[in-house]
């Protein structure tokens, strides 16, 4: 079911996207024909041609009104103005751009509904001068107040009216903020409209917080005119434990080799490959009275309604003979010969010649211990580009993508003109292209493709709309490896059905190891493990849909459905590993952060504002946390590097050659952190051991303490410093207390005495930190 369901979804698309263009007047200096390739490659969305003749708001009146958002116009100079349809909007929109005129750089973007006048969407950007450094002074929580205050006085919207829907922002905690006191921090807020006590997300309000300064930087409004539907009354519905069960009855598993990336915030993401249990069919939509599935137009989706062709059974590789390619080191020279073989190979194929300005000797990057070399060749035509990408992996010496094909744009900018789209003649039929398909995959990839299983056993079954209109047959063919799919190696391959030409062709391949399959867990505690954390959310839908002009069509009525999701990764896609059970998300980070909601369960304390803090500066990172535990070494580092500012130049490794201490390798995970603090000198190392389990002393976190701040050698001088009668600490880290007292940055709760020798706990040790974070330099 879950096959056929997709590639119908996929048709839609397809034919949607070769139908669907769209246009935008432009008050800058592109081109006639700069425009029209802008609308044949669809960057510019569906409407016809709007001119301001068209609109309510002339341009110099939009600008105007676009001026009231900048803080001081003179220090703002005009920059280009364009009028286009406002996606999935409705509406019409003057794009107003001003730029910062002296000094650091920085510009305003604002959006102005083109026939009421009123603000849509508003973002300001500044640069980073050289000394900026930004700490948070507001929490999550009062940067919320902050933007429903401005909901309701600016943008004349009753809050009580809305939801949010990122309680728990999923961006503010990902990985990347590696830049500390350094980098702005943004709150990020997302309210959708409640009608009958139900979200209806087409009416939401995004916007953002900056955490220093506590001002709006940016928002975006979606409104929907209500009045023009009908909502559904909410009665008689499933129950989300009724919806859940339906769900659980749509969800397939399939053992399957999927490709993992470890995601790290420095260098590459290491790739490994798992066996693994993935979730091959499931149901995205559900009719909450009905609990039947429901399509992206709103209608009923019937599994039987289009056959694709494709099947999932017998896995048999087009050459079950095939032997694993060699795999031999080559050279830069030896690359590049490589290449060329192929680029005259697809130069047969597709009947071109490729500009030699278009090409170049290739590039290459670092995959770790990888070097991977890429080559772009083009051939421009009126209204026709030929292209080839190809990759190569030169400690193999195999094609890891292989990507080449063309395309006519004046199909598409002809359909703009409001010329009838022709019908298609079928000159080659399913079979015939699939005989075409073969052919070419063995003239380009003959040492690989026999690793490949095809899985186009039947012609697909097309509506009489697709068959007027459809240009090409798609085939598709998947990698196999010990009998079992490995779905991140594909071949696609694009057959034109009246010329029977090569339309499209991309191959991919990856240089991995494979676990053998052995100890597998059952499919049934698979499933278990990927049910129990699933939940369903009640909203409203309403259904977008585009005629065959690219206008936008809006359903009469918002039904309620459901949709579903995991409590713990909503908008992630997890698999079950099938030799652990764990669920495992494809492209996990080294590290999860605990949520803001997580530290607010654990109730009121007296280090939890500083806490909330630093998490939201990317500073404190720790998936379980409390309070009263005690600081490891490695723990503390990696928060007072993360504070200065991590260096990717700093953290760039290939070998240990580089590495200041035994036991921290470039492939510990605090490698990065330990490295960063000793270049900054937070770290003055006396040894080749770091130890980075063993729990830290006050005294060793207020002499990192003062290092990060720059006060290191002063602290030195113990004789020139005096501390008072509540501080305890031996002699000769006299001058590390005294410099924390002075500035209040003691990690110690107030009114208590401070003990050098006795362990820090993280709320004593965050508490501290953000009292520091003003001193950094």
């Amino acid at each position: 079911m879950s096959l056929k369901k997709i590639a119908s979804l996929s048709l839609v698309f397809l034919l949607i996207a070769s139908l669907v263009f769209s246009n935008t007047v432009f008050a800058g200096d592109l081109t006639k024909e700069e425009i029209m390739l802008k609308i044949a490659a669809g960057e510019i969305m569906p409407e016809e041609a709007i001119k301001e003749s068209d609109v309510k708001i002339k341009k110099d009146q939009a600008v105007k009104i676009a001026e009231k958002m900048l803080d001081d116009p003179d220090l703002y100079s005009q920059g280009y103005v364009s009028l286009s349809p406002y996606w999935g909007s409705g509406i019409t929109i003057w794009s107003v751009e001003f730029s910062k005129k002296e000094g650091l750089s920085g510009s305003v973007s604002v959006a102005v509904d083109a026939n009421t006048g009123d603000i849509v969407s508003f973002n300001a950007w500044e640069s980073y001068g050289n000394n900026s450094a930004f700490v948070a002074k507001f929490t999550r929580d009062e940067a919320k107040a902050v933007a429903e205050k401005y909901i309701k006085e600016v943008l004349k919207e009753d809050i009580k009216n809305f939801e949010l829907q990122n309680e728990d922002d999923p961006y503010l905690y990902s990985s990347y903020r590696t830049s500390g006191v350094k980098e702005r921090i943004t709150y990020y807020f997302d309210f959708a409209r409640k009608i009958n006590n139900v979200i209806f997300p087409n009416y939401s309000i995004n916007i953002g917080v900056d955490g220093t300064e506590g001002k709006v930087t940016s928002f975006s409004i979606n409104r929907f005119d209500l009045d023009s539907i009908k909502f559904q009354t909410p009665k008689n519905l499933k129950t989300v434990e009724e919806a859940l069960k339906e769900y659980r009855k749509t969800v397939d598993f399939k053992l399957r080799y999927s490709l993992n990336y470890k995601q790290s915030i420095f260098g590459p993401a290491k790739q490994k490959v798992i066996l693994a249990y993935t979730p091959v069919s499931s149901m995205y939509m559900m009719d909450a009275v009905t609990g039947k599935e429901m399509n992206y137009d709103g209608t009923v989706i019937d599994s039987k309604a289009v056959e694709t062709g494709l099947s999932d059974a017998d896995l048999v590789p087009m050459d079950p003979n095939a032997k694993e390619p060699k795999s031999k080191a080559v050279n830069d020279e030896e690359v590049k010969k490589i290449a060329e073989g192929y680029k005259k190979a697809v130069e047969e194929i597709l009947g071109v010649k490729f500009d030699e300005n278009n090409s170049g000797n290739g590039y290459y990057y670092l995959n770790g211990s990888e070097k991977i070399w890429n080559f772009n060749w083009y051939r421009n035509e009126e209204y026709k580009q030929t292209y080839l990408n190809l990759s190569i992996n030169a400690n193999t010496g195999h094609v890891l993508n292989l990507n080449t094909g063309s395309y006519d744009y004046s199909y598409d900018i002809m359909l703009k003109e409001g010329k009838k789209a022709e019908e298609i003649v079928e000159n080659v039929s399913w079979e015939q292209g699939k005989e075409k398909a073969a052919e070419v995959i063995k003239k380009l990839v003959p040492s690989q493709y026999g690793f490949y299983s095809d899985r186009n056993l039947k012609a697909p079954e097309l509506n009489e709309e697709a068959k007027k209109y459809m240009k090409e047959y798609s085939y598709n063919y998947v990698r196999v490896v010990n009998g079992i799919e490995f779905g991140s190696n594909n071949i696609y391959v694009g057959i034109d059905r009246t010329t029977g030409n090569l339309t499209n062709f991309n191959f991919t391949w990856s240089d991995v190891e494979f676990p053998k399959v052995k100890d597998v867990i059952p499919l049934e505690e698979a499933a278990e493990k990927y049910f129990e954390n699933m939940t369903a959310k009640l909203r409203y839908f309403v259904s977008i849909t585009y005629d065959e002009n690219g206008k936008q069509k809006v359903g009469d009525t918002a039904k309620l459905v459901y949709n579903f999701y995991n409590k713990d990764n909503l908008y992630g896609y997890y698999e079950i590993d099938a030799l652990t059970g764990e669920l495992v998300d494809w492209s996990a980070y080294d590290e999860r952060i605990t949520p803001l909601s997580s530290i607010k369960a654990l109730g009121p304390h007296w280090a939890q504002r500083s806490v909330e803090l630093l998490i939201s500066q990317g500073i404190l990172r720790k998936q379980d946390f409390k309070y009263d535990e005690n600081v490891t070494r490695q723990d503390a580092v990696k928060m007072l590097a993360l504070a200065k500012g991590i260096s990717y130049y700093y953290t760039v490794a290939t070998d240990n050659k580089s590495m200041t201490f035994k036991d921290v390798t470039v492939d510990d995970p605090y490698f990065v952190y330990v490295e960063s603090a000793v270049i900054d000198k937070i770290i003055v190392p006396s040894g080749d051991k770091f130890n980075g389990k063993e729990e830290i002393t006050k005294v060793e976190f207020i002499e990192l303490l003062t290092n990060l701040i720059g006060y290191g050698d002063i602290a030195k001088k113990d004789e020139i410093f005096k501390l008072p009668e509540n501080i305890e600490i031996s002699k000769d880290k006299t001058g590390y207390a005294a410099i924390c007292s002075v500035l209040g940055i003691l990690p110690v709760k107030e009114g208590e005495v401070f003990k050098g020798d006795d362990k820090v706990t993280y709320a004593e040790a965050a508490q501290a930190l953000y009292k520091a974070l003003s001193f950094i330099k």
